[in-house]
């Protein structure tokens, strides 16, 4: 489900009081909808930002799902609990249908973390001449900073040594510099900081090595993509869980062809 209208800044941004008000992403959900109804998916799962689940266009999805003969098992997931440095959480609904569930009994339990998370960010980290023209002093962002505190907003700069066993969620917007994004600080000049690189912002959200170099996208753009990607951990474990509730169906009803990793069911079956 778009975030735009949904997550806090989007609201504030946009001004909205809900989140089905955003002019362009708001009423999406029902496209969703109608594609699930249309194709009856023996599973439909379903990612957004954990204020998603306070909103009006969620309660009609839990509606629609249950009336379409859907068990609705939602939670949040944070990507470090599943391996990744970004400290990002989403909310995930998993959508199963009755008769998957009499046969395979899922449950939120059955989302197990699939690997370990690195100790700090400096294992993710490349390593930066001291004189890379990368750092850089960002003095707007400086005296943005002063400002802020002197009005009594709560806009402080983020800053990481590399030694911190987490990173803050890192967004669509990340290459536009702006004044709460997270910076690596210089080892010894105090006023330089740089951006994550591309493939540092890979790494943090646990996407497969390799993935920015292979799609050739400019910078700015992969940012722009990573920042809207799902934190990549969480979903291998989601994927799992889904994978090993199909095959527990198949097994229990020989009838259900479990075939290439094609599964040959709807909902109505």
């Amino acid at each position: 489900m778009p975030c735009t209208g949904s997550s806090l800044a989007g609201r504030a941004k946009g001004n909205l009081t809900h989140a089905e008000s955003h002019p362009a992403a708001g009423a999406l959900f029902f496209s969703a909808m109608d594609w699930v109804r249309k194709f009856q998916p023996v599973i439909t799962i379903i990612e957004c930002v954990t204020q998603y689940r306070q909103t009006a266009s969620m309660e009609v999805v839990r509606s629609l799902m249950s009336s379409w003969g859907y068990l609705v098992f939602e939670g949040n997931f944070n990507g470090c609990a599943y391996g990744a440095l970004e400290n990002r959480d989403r909310m995930v609904a998993i959508c199963v249908s009755k008769g998957l569930q009499e046969l395979g009994e899922f449950n939120l339990d059955q989302i197990k973390p699939l690997r370990t998370k690195p100790a700090t960010l400096n294992e993710v980290l490349d390593t930066v001449a001291e004189n890379d023209p990368i750092w850089t002093i960002h003095e707007y962002l400086e005296s943005k900073e002063v400002e802020d505190k002197k009005n009594g907003k709560g806009f402080l700069r983020q800053h990481y040594t590399g030694e911190e066993p987490h990173i803050n969620t890192i967004t669509r917007g990340y290459a536009r510099i702006r004044s709460t994004d997270p910076h690596i600080k210089h080892p010894t000049k105090s006023r330089f900081t740089r951006l994550l690189t591309p493939i540092e912002h890979q790494r943090v959200k646990g996407l497969p090595e390799g993935w920015v170099q292979s799609t050739g996208l400019a910078a700015s753009k992969a940012h722009e993509v990573l920042g809207q990607s799902v934190v990549y951990p969480v979903f291998e474990a989601v994927g799992a869980a889904v994978g090993n509730l199909i095959s527990r169906a198949a097994a229990r009803a020989p009838g259900i062809r479990y075939d290439d990793n094609v599964v040959l069911m709807t909902a109505a079956a």
